[in-house]
């Protein structure tokens, strides 16, 4: 899997845990931010690895 596949993959993730967030029973409120935080934190080392590699926007 390329770096940009691996961001794109969680940045979808991070959308779909925006969405059980906002749409959680409020029983699942707790379990919904640990999901958004984790895709959050996954896309942010994702993001941070992608530019350490020297990674440029125009890169395929």
């Amino acid at each position: 899997m390329t770096m940009d596949i691996g961001v794109t993959q969680s940045i979808t993730e991070l959308q779909q845990a925006e969405q059980n967030f906002k749409y959680a029973a409020p029983e699942f409120v707790a379990i919904a931010i640990m999901q958004l935080l984790a895709a959050r934190m996954k896309v942010d080392i994702l993001l941070r690895l992608k530019k350490q590699s020297g990674a440029t926007p125009i890169d395929p």
